[in-house]
């Protein structure tokens, strides 16, 4: 049974409350972040037509939550894919998956081994402007974005801005294949050349977007806002990683604008919500 936009949104707020709930017991920081962020700002809850959950949390944190979840998951009926975990599957982010369900992304070239309906999870990095490194840094990062979109998503003709950037991505996947997610775990060391905890300002830096920084403290001072039925952490300077991400983030795009993640979500035989009152 296919599962609406409205049934998508209730599951993955479901997992946001099961993981704030997680973070909270063991002293674990996060932060709302990107769409999820604006939604919390601008509706108090999802951003009418989206279908994701975003969250962001400081690279320790994020770290101690993959290996607390190992061995204590978030719920029973919510597991975490990330690329340490599942060979199959190829992101830099963890997710929290409902267990419940299964979900198809067809925009992708390999299904991971397992995925429900999710939310992401971001590592938080220091930002090193100042440094003569940063500008490796940067150069590197967009280096394996590229080969990152290549692994993950192909190379077409459509998917492609120009016929050089689709011959090079085709390249790419046979000199420079992710084998052991050698290139995830190149990504992670270079994102980790400016700790966290030294850095003023903090972002994730891997990302089509560019870097969203916040002032590191915002995790030391981290406030509530509503979200839907609940109220989850955000960063006291939300206003600087919104603009940044969207620019007038308060007004509304145009309804041609609106964009929902292409996936197809569906509950596994006898999980949906009328079985499970049975």
């Amino acid at each position: 049974m296919k599962l609406h936009l409205q049934e998508i949104q209730k599951a993955e707020w479901n997992i946001l409350k099961a993981f704030h709930e997680y973070c909270q017991a063991r002293g674990l920081r996060y932060a709302l972040s990107f769409g999820t962020l604006l939604g919390a700002v601008r509706h108090g809850g999802f951003i009418p037509w989206d279908n994701d959950i975003d969250v962001m949390m400081p690279r320790s944190d994020f770290e101690q939550f993959l290996a607390c979840t190992k061995a204590e998951p978030v719920a029973d009926t919510l597991y975490v894919q990330h690329y340490t975990l599942d060979p199959r599957y190829h992101y830099i982010c963890a997710r929290v998956c409902d267990a419940n369900t299964h979900v198809h992304v067809p925009y992708i070239r390999q299904q991971p081994s397992r995925l429900g309906v999710w939310i992401d999870i971001f590592p938080v990095d220091g930002v090193g402007e100042g440094s003569p490194r940063f500008p490796l840094q940067q150069a590197l990062l967009k280096w394996h974005w590229m080969l990152f979109r290549a692994d993950v998503y192909g190379s077409t003709e459509k998917n492609s801005r120009t016929r050089l950037n689709y011959l090079i991505k085709k390249a790419a996947l046979v000199l420079f294949p992710n084998r052991n997610h050698a290139q995830n775990y190149a990504v992670d060391r270079i994102c980790k050349w400016f700790p966290f905890e030294e850095a003023e300002n903090v972002a994730f830096l891997f990302g089509e977007e560019g870097i969203c920084k916040i002032p590191r403290r915002d995790f030391d001072e981290l406030i509530k806002l509503p979200f839907g039925d609940g109220e989850f952490y955000c960063p006291p300077h939300y206003d600087q990683f919104l603009t940044q991400s969207y620019g007038d983030y308060m007004t509304l795009p145009k309804e041609e604008d609106r964009m929902t993640h292409d996936i197809d979500a569906e509950y596994l035989p006898g999980e949906t919500p009328e079985a499970r009152k049975e």
